[in-house]
């Protein structure tokens, strides 16, 4: 997939981590991993109408 509009997002070593292990074990790459980690994410908080809990 290609973005002309690319979203820079500030990550604490360990949540990088997290997400180049997902990526390796996944054979994809870290935006690839981070972009469904994010879609699922999304789903949550539309299911559950709170971005917190």
């Amino acid at each position: 997939m290609i973005s002309d509009k690319p979203i820079p997002i500030r990550l604490l070593p360990a949540e990088r981590a997290k997400l180049e292990k997902m990526a390796e074990r996944e054979q994809r790459s870290l935006a690839s991993v981070s972009r469904l980690v994010l879609l699922r994410g999304l789903a949550v908080c539309e299911r559950t109408k709170t971005l917190t809990s």
